[in-house]
């Protein structure tokens, strides 16, 4: 009667562990197709002479990396046109 018992809980063990498993490789999967994009706004702020303007860029669905370095494209942009002032990422 142990052994029987014995060998169904063992069973059932190793079920629960391949379940385990299939839920974990499940969730991975699902994980991989998510993605950290989101929508940014450039905010840019900048004189010229006595001009003073303000421009905001939305960016859609970048990674906050890719949206700082084209917030940062656009605050040199106007640096290289003898504008000053500065864009920053909201």
């Amino acid at each position: 009667m142990y052994s029987v018992i014995n060998r169904l809980l063992t069973k059932i063990n190793f079920e629960m562990k391949k379940l385990s498993l299939l839920l974990a490789g499940v969730a991975l999967v699902a994980f991989s197709f998510t993605s950290c994009k989101k929508d940014y706004t450039c905010t840019c702020a900048f004189t010229y002479g006595d001009y003073s303007y303000d421009y905001s860029y939305e960016l859609l669905k970048m990674k906050k990396g890719d949206a700082e370095d084209t917030c940062t494209e656009w605050s040199d942009y106007y640096l290289a046109y003898g504008y000053e002032g500065e864009c920053t990422l909201d």
